[in-house]
C-alpha cells in the first residue's frame, strides 16, 4: 500500500527558503517585542504584565498582519492566471500543493512562537505565561492566516484580498456587538 503525504517537499522547501527572510524578520520582531521586555524584568510579576499587557497588545497587530501578508505571499500565484495554470500544469495534485503551502503558512508561526516561548521560560516570568502567550499568538495568527487564505482564494486580486481580510477582522466582531443581531 502506498503512502500519500498530504503535502509536497518540494513546495514546502521552495516556500520556506523563498520566503526565509520575512521569516527571519518576524522572529527578530517576535523577540524583540515581546520577549526581551520581559526578560529584562527582575520580578515574576512585572514580567508578566509586561509581556500580556504591554508587549503582546501591538504585537497582536504585527501577528495579525503577519498572517495576512504570509497568505497572499503563499497564495498569490492565484491572482494571475498564468502562473495559476503553470502551478496546475505541474504533476502534482493541487490538495498537495495546496497542503504543502497550508504547512509553510503554519511553520511561518510556530517556529519563532516556540523559540519566543523557549526564550521567556528562561525568563523571570511565571512558567505558564509563556503557554499563555504562545497560545495568543497562534491563535491570533491562524485566524489571520485563514482569513487571508480564504481571503485569497474568493476575491481574485490583492486589494480585494485586503478589503476581505479588513472586513473579518473589524467589521464582522464590530457588528456582532450591535443589538438586535
Amino acid at each position: 500500500m502506498s503512502r500519500m503525504l498530504c503535502f509536497d517537499k518540494t513546495y514546502l522547501r521552495k516556500d520556506l527558503l523563498r520566503f526565509f527572510p520575512l521569516w527571519l524578520c518576524y522572529t527578530g520582531l517576535v523577540m524583540l517585542a515581546a520577549v526581551v521586555p520581559a526578560i529584562r524584568r527582575e520580578d515574576s510579576v512585572g514580567a508578566c504584565r509586561v509581556l500580556l499587557l504591554g508587549g503582546a497588545g501591538t504585537m497582536l497587530i504585527w501577528t495579525a498582519l503577519y498572517g495576512f501578508v504570509t497568505a497572499v505571499l503563499l497564495f498569490g500565484y492565484l491572482f494571475k492566471s498564468r502562473s495559476a495554470y503553470m502551478i496546475a500544469s505541474f504533476p502534482v495534485r493541487r490538495g498537495r500543493t495546496y497542503g504543502s503551502h497550508v504547512l509553510a503558512g503554519l511553520l511561518f508561526c510556530w517556529v519563532p512562537c516556540l523559540l519566543g516561548a523557549l526564550c521567556l521560560l528562561l525568563s523571570p516570568a511565571e512558567p505558564g505565561v509563556a503557554g499563555i502567550w504562545l497560545l495568543i499568538q497562534s491563535v491570533v495568527y491562524l485566524y489571520s492566516f485563514a482569513v487571508g487564505v480564504l481571503g485569497v482564494q474568493c476575491a481574485g486580486n490583492y486589494i480585494g484580498a485586503g478589503l476581505w481580510t479588513a472586513a473579518f477582522h473589524f467589521y464582522l466582531p464590530g457588528a456582532a456587538q450591535l443589538p438586535g443581531l
